[in-house]
């Protein structure tokens, strides 16, 4: 997807790929989230099924999953694509 922009496109649109790289990744993360936690729930199950270690990983790694959406969900408003757009307004000295 980096060749997909080019030079003739717009900022709005150079932002617009930015926030879909961004979502893409965020739904990566939660793949990997997913896939790998279950794939501990089990082992935890078959080896140590008394003592649920795998919570641990499920609270630790969920955070992050958490704060990686709160960071493209944009719901408190910080650094997010009207912050991204200002910026780049601001340096280009117009508006987009």
């Amino acid at each position: 997807m980096d060749n997909v922009i080019s030079e003739s496109q717009s900022a709005e649109e150079i932002l617009a790929f930015n926030q879909v790289r961004k979502l893409k990744g965020f739904y990566i993360h939660l793949a990997q989230y997913v896939l790998v936690v279950a794939v501990l729930a089990v082992i935890n199950a078959l080896t140590t099924p008394n003592r649920w270690w795998v919570q641990w990983v499920v609270m630790g790694w969920g955070v992050g999953v958490f704060f990686h959406w709160l960071q493209i969900s944009e719901r408190f408003g910080l650094f997010g694509s009207k912050w991204e757009k200002e910026q780049v307004e601001k340096r280009l000295g117009r508006k987009l």
